[in-house]
């Protein structure tokens, strides 16, 4: 009989030197990370088993750290997240996320996960079943909730959040999971490469579209104001598609069926024709790859006709805008050798050029509306909108190109150069300066997009239009992100 106390330090040992890397790595690379032969053996002997989810081949998804943060004491309740279990593994695209409710915590109805802000699943919780007096079955009190929660277009190292969603709709932390997954491989080997150019509204992308489109090995479609976005759409419906059913959500499959112009996820994943772990497997991963092959012969088919239709038969990219949002992050694992352009710009001229474009078209877009002051429109969603322009680009900065709006305007045939160098292409004085003569000529449209007299007016001009006190807000919340990127506060 193995002593407690042996039992609990085997345990930490497996929780700290033990974890899924090495474990496959084997026997000796314990050793060198200090971990005794015996104690490996007491581990091997007295550790549960990984839980190994559906689907066959190598592990998709693999689960580093479980952290419970409700564990309830003193009969107040709490919960337990019972799956996943550090050293789970999943052979699918997704993670099976489940546990209990207990104690009073009756009024707790759903658990919410998370990936930072974003709710990737609302899961009911279940009431445990009443006996014939009228309580719980066994004496427990609560509930249990399980769902599959789909990963694709969480970044591939992730960290997940599960929150109990109490009937006053207050939220308690539940747990935290950690983890990571294989990026999504269709098999397909794409014609055309995405160029992201990431950044939100008047921040001048539609300018740097303009610049990038006149260079004949990028094809986008010449329209002002550069909003076509077809591989935006395919993305997101492999995004949409690959999820696993979510009744609570999309209801029953007889909505699906008659509402004619919209589709969520397959709600037979997982579901009543899926009882078997292969063909819940084929859902959960070549269902998913064969999703993702479509959307990239799709995006290629689509550009490829633009091309032709522009006489770019030459083409190596295809041009479009993107908000710094989830989307860039799923091009980049569909397409390894994708490219990306973080434009950023003082925010200060960003509210500048908003007031003045809104003034202009007589209505305010750009998600001014949703605010009643242009106080609240900076710390609500201009602070809120730059934070996402520094996580973005720190994530991916190592394989990103940074344009500063200021030096595309005062610099722009050493901006542009730089910006063909990092995605070698022909780089040359003479293709540079082709392409800023044929950007510059003639246009009525573009200038009608401009909301100052010239293009380097519009550097700085926060100090004319802004008054005072909208001044000393946009230094309060958005100085210290504006800081990062080299702007003077």
């Amino acid at each position: 009989m193995i002593p407690i106390a042996l039992r609990r330090q085997a345990r930490r040992a497996a929780g700290r030197a033990l974890s899924p890397r090495v474990r496959a790595a084997g026997r000796a690379v314990a050793i060198r990370l200090g971990v005794s032969p015996a104690a490996i053996a007491r581990v091997a002997a007295i550790a549960p088993p990984p839980i190994v989810s559906v689907g066959g081949g190598p592990p998709l998804v693999e689960i580093d750290q479980v952290v419970s943060l409700w564990p309830g004491a003193d009969g107040e309740g709490g919960a337990s997240l019972l799956n996943p279990r550090l050293g789970s593994i999943s052979g699918v695209y997704a993670l099976d996320i489940g546990g209990v409710v207990s104690g009073q915590v009756a009024d707790v109805s759903a658990v919410d996960v998370r990936h930072e802000s974003t709710l990737l699943r609302t899961i009911p919780v279940t009431p445990f079943p009443l006996d014939a007096t009228g309580h719980a079955a066994g004496g427990r009190t609560g509930g249990g909730f399980r769902a599959r929660v789909g990963l694709v277009g969480v970044p591939l190292e992730f960290d997940l959040s599960v929150e109990a969603v109490r009937a006053d709709a207050s939220r308690v932390p539940l747990a935290s999971i950690r983890g990571r997954r294989r990026p999504v491989r269709s098999g397909y080997d794409p014609v055309l490469r995405p160029l992201m150019v990431t950044a939100p509204g008047r921040m001048g992308t539609t300018w740097l579209m303009r610049l990038a489109s006149e260079h004949p090995a990028i094809v986008a479609v010449r329209t002002y104001p550069y909003e076509a976005k077809p591989a935006r759409y395919w993305l997101h419906l492999v995004e949409v598609l690959s999820q696993p059913a979510d009744h609570l959500v999309g209801g029953t499959t007889q909505p699906v069926f008659t509402q004619r112009r919209t589709v969520g996820a397959n709600t037979y994943y997982p579901g009543p024709i899926a009882p078997t772990a292969p063909l819940d497997a084929w859902f959960g991963r070549a269902y998913v790859e064969r999703l993702a092959a479509f959307g990239q012969q799709s995006i290629d088919e689509t550009y490829l006709q633009v091309a032709a239709a522009q006489g770019q038969a030459a083409s190596v990219y295809f041009a479009e805008k993107h908000a710094p949002d989830r989307i860039p992050g799923l091009a980049w694992e569909l397409y390894p050798d994708a490219r990306e352009v973080f434009l950023i710009r003082d925010y200060r001229d960003v509210l500048s050029s908003v007031l003045a474009f809104n003034a202009r078209r007589g209505y305010d877009g750009f998600g001014r509306d949703g605010y009643d002051s242009d106080e609240a429109y900076v710390r609500e969603r201009l602070g809120w909108s730059l934070r996402r322009m520094r996580d973005g680009w720190q994530a991916r900065s190592g394989r990103s190109h940074l344009i500063r709006y200021e030096d595309l305007i005062v610099q722009p045939s050493d901006t542009v150069g730089a910006l063909f160098a990092y995605l070698d292409l022909d780089a040359s004085e003479a293709m540079v300066a082709g392409v800023l003569a044929r950007a510059s000529a003639e246009n009525a449209v573009l200038r009608q997009h401009q909301t100052s007299d010239s293009p380097a007016a519009s550097i700085g001009r926060w100090r004319r239009d802004l008054n005072p006190a909208l001044q000393a807000v946009c230094a309060d919340v958005l100085g210290e992100d504006l800081a990062w990127f080299g702007y003077d506060i």
